[in-house]
């Protein structure tokens, strides 16, 4: 008997690293032993010390989307205009999707893959230079959504 595994399912509960790929004995500690959030190692972070200090970070510049909660790039992703089984679409699906849609409602303008690549930090001074207001706390999309707008 053959058995069928649902790995979305798996990857959004923590319990993989990504479909068909299993947590290595390094990020299962992380995971385990020092109760770092899946996405966190997903990204690498595989410490105490190195989580303190990115889960700092997060909170002063803004999470970038792959540690986002998958609500909150649900509902990003809708206010984008973007349509999904919202029951089975997975986070780097939707990801992926965001993404895209933000490059096409600034597809032809002159820097913008320049911009894609700028810190939290030197978005913030881009908004700026182009006259645009730094939001309190703001995410990575909700800065370039507004640059898009000034740009």
């Amino acid at each position: 008997m053959q058995v069928n595994l649902n790995w979305a399912r798996l990857v959004a509960e923590g319990r993989a690293k990504a479909v068909g790929v299993q947590w290595s004995r390094e990020e299962e500690r992380a995971l385990r032993e020092f109760g770092i959030p899946a996405d966190y190692v997903r990204s690498g972070i595989l410490t105490l010390e190195d989580y303190e200090k990115t889960k700092l970070k997060d909170e002063t510049e803004g999470k970038p989307m792959e540690r986002e909660d998958l609500e909150v790039l649900k509902k990003e992703a809708k206010e984008l205009g973007l349509e999904f089984d919202w029951t089975a679409v997975t986070k780097e699906v939707l990801i992926d999707e965001i993404r895209k849609k933000e490059e096409k409602k600034v597809a032809g303008k002159s820097g913008w893959k320049q911009i894609m690549g700028m810190s939290m930090d030197e978005l913030k001074e881009e908004l700026r230079t182009r006259g645009g207001e730094v939001p309190e706390s703001p995410k990575r999309s909700e800065l370039l959504s507004l640059i898009s707008k000034v740009y």
